[in-house]
């Protein structure tokens, strides 16, 4: 069986009354958002009313989408977009991970998956080529995502199959809930809440087909020539040496960028402790991705006999644990690891758990919360049997302080009230996982991702390489590379957000950067930097025959965001949501970072000029009714304006 790219059928599944249903994607619309995010975007913008839809409503949907270039060898190609509404703001939410899935997706033939209503009973969604099925999960309930992949690919007895599980965190629809996406993670905004609001335990795929691109001669020459210089770059080397096992918590505290004890600090000497020459012995093998990635950024790691918690076992060991355990004083690796392997088997976003577990203690601390609240828990920093014990309780909403924390911080801190809602480290509703006082470009693609706190969708890319005469052209200042600097940052993070929404309509990957840098050297040799969209345009045009520009693709980036934006504003998210806490505007006590602190005009200036760039009303941010139109989104602006929001 063959397929094309971009044009394969959208699988639709109403697990309210089991049918299925294969939906295609006129040209128009494929042209107006790609696939992948884009194309995910618009299918939830269509079924769903935010501010009046529940996120853990039968109405809600959840849009599983494979990138345009996933299915084809080009190195990094292996992005699966998931979008529902954000369980945690109400407002647009968007997951995304590496591994098989996408692929496989790809190869049964289908673009995406649309998944409406709420099964009767706990049910899986078996995928197999045409054959479409829903099954009873029922003997499932309450198994780890682990165990329920196991399970699951035991009784359907086939090689190859891939598959999105939930497990206990999901089923108790724990708002921060990931998806175990072969043994890679959906993690942000409570996708695994959704799932387990519609009694969906599983999505498992198999497909026997290959993808074929439209002009193979010109895509093989650019995978080639793109392969050659792959081989030729020590950044990409060292990398797949490493993984992404080096950096993290060590590299963060270096650059005075690690937040501890509930952003109170920022500055931990136990970071060290974390570092690659610590967690290395834990290495057990590599996670190969499709396509012939040259990162190799997974890992699988098992904690030896003789260490706490031996026979501990998880993939995709990534820098993220540590950067996240060091947060709370938790500085051995054998706890970084037993917590990262419980958060992805209990189905628990790793990020959101950290801060949520920080609030509480720095709460506990100023004696707003109390041993009652706690169910007679002391909790402390540092403290690796409490943290563990507190993601269980959490999983299984057991008792009133695992219940409590379950709501995530924003809820949390609003039940509790008491004065907590200060020590909330949140934006939109969702848990932050960054410190914004220090690189002001990373400061502000935080506070407008349009999911809420997250650091991927809107993350600017490096300036190395540019002059000072090329930072000025792009940015308009020759201060836009200066983290500390406020200058150039909204053009920055502008041009960051066009290229992420594009990469992510390919399906290309977020950690596949030096593989990315390596295509414009191809494509542009001696280019300076910002021909990203350029670079997009030559695959798109090998891949789908399309002669699409660099303008066009930057009018698609703009339509996709703007549609992300105008979700947020119906689910009634304002300009004040994007403003960060109290806390961000205070001096850093202590460490490499001592006395930065953010400049609440200068960042609300930086609010204004990253709206004012997208063509949105510089004051609140909302999309105005010209730009919407110039995007072909009128229906967007009369919803909107019938809203009473523009």
């Amino acid at each position: 069986m063959k397929m094309r790219c971009w044009d394969n059928p959208i699988l639709k599944v109403d697990l309210t009354s089991g049918k299925v249903s294969k939906q295609f994607v006129d040209e128009d619309t494929r042209k107006k958002f790609l696939t992948g995010r884009g194309l995910a975007d618009w299918l939830l913008y269509r079924h769903v009313d935010p501010g009046k839809t529940d996120p853990l409503s039968p109405d809600n949907v959840i849009v599983f989408s494979s990138g345009m270039l996933v299915g084809t060898p080009f190195p990094g190609a292996v992005r699966n977009s998931v979008v529902s509404l954000n369980v945690l703001t109400k407002g647009y939410g968007e997951s995304s991970s590496a591994g098989y899935f996408a692929f496989r997706l790809k190869e049964a033939g289908y673009d995406g998956i649309l998944i409406c209503g709420r099964s009767p009973r706990l049910s899986y969604l078996w995928i197999a080529d045409d054959h479409v099925e829903v099954r009873d999960a029922s003997d499932l309930y309450g198994a780890t995502t682990f165990e329920t992949d196991l399970a699951i690919k035991e009784e359907l007895k086939a090689e190859n199959i891939s598959t999105c599980t939930i497990g206990p965190a999901g089923e108790k629809m724990v708002r921060y809930a990931l998806v175990n996406c072969d043994n890679r993670y959906l993690g942000r905004c409570g996708m695994g809440a959704v799932m387990g609001s519609k009694n969906l335990k599983v999505v498992a795929v198999k497909g026997t087909g290959s993808v074929e691109v439209a002009r193979k001669e010109r895509f093989a020459e650019i995978e080639s020539g793109l392969q050659d210089l792959i081989r030729k770059d020590p950044n990409i080397q060292r990398r797949a040496e490493r993984g992404s096992l080096a950096g993290g918590a060590v590299g963060y505290n270096q650059a005075g960028l690690l937040p501890v004890k509930n952003f109170q600090e920022v500055d931990f000497d136990g970071a060290a402790l974390t570092g690659y020459e610590h967690v290395k012995k834990y290495c057990k093998d590599i996670i190969y991705c499709p396509t012939r990635c040259p990162i190799l950024c997974d890992r699988l790691v098992e904690i030896s006999d003789g260490d706490p918690y031996s026979g501990t076992k998880v993939s995709s060991m990534q820098a993220t644990p540590a950067y996240n355990t060091t947060k709370l004083l938790i500085e051995d690796m054998p706890t970084t690891i037993k917590a990262f392997e419980m958060c992805n088997a209990y189905g628990i976003d790793i990020h959101s758990w950290t801060c949520v577990l920080g609030w509480a203690i720095e709460c506990f601390e100023r004696k707003i919360l109390t041993r009652e609240d706690t169910d007679s828990l002391e909790l402390r920093w540092g403290d690796g049997p409490l943290a563990l014990e507190s993601i269980r309780r959490i999983a299984y909403r057991e008792g009133k302080f695992g219940d409590l924390l379950a709501e995530g911080v924003a809820i949390a801190s609003r039940k509790t009230g008491r004065g907590s809602e200060k020590y909330a480290m949140q934006i939109k509703g969702m848990e932050l996982d960054d410190e914004l006082r220090v690189d002001k470009g990373m400061t502000l693609a935080i506070l407008v991702e349009t999911r809420g706190a997250g650091h991927t969708l809107a993350t600017p890319g490096g300036t190395g390489k540019m002059s000072t005469e090329r930072l000025r052209e792009l940015f308009g200042s020759e201060n836009a590379a200066k983290p500390h600097s406020y200058d150039g940052k909204p053009e920055r993070v502008a041009l960051a957000e066009r290229y992420k929404a594009i990469l992510d309509c390919l399906g290309i990957c977020f950690f596949s950067g030096a593989v990315q840098s390596c295509l414009q050297q191809y494509l542009f040799p001696g280019h300076e930097g910002g021909r990203d969209l350029t670079a997009c345009a030559e695959l798109i045009s090998a891949a789908t025959g399309w002669d699409v520009s660099e303008e066009e693709l930057t009018r698609i980036a703009e339509r996709i965001l703007a549609v992300e934006k105008s979700l947020n504003i119906l689910a009634g998210l304002e300009r004040k949501d994007e403003i960060p806490p109290d806390r961000f505007f205070e001096p850093i006590p202590a460490g490499r970072s001592k006395g930065m602190a953010l400049d609440r005009e200068k960042t609300n200036q930086m609010l204004r000029k990253h709206s004012e760039l997208h063509g949105w009303d510089p004051e609140t941010g909302v999309p105005t009714k010209e730009t919407l139109a110039d995007l072909g989104l009128k229906e967007v602006a009369e919803r909107l304006e019938a809203a009473g929001k523009c």
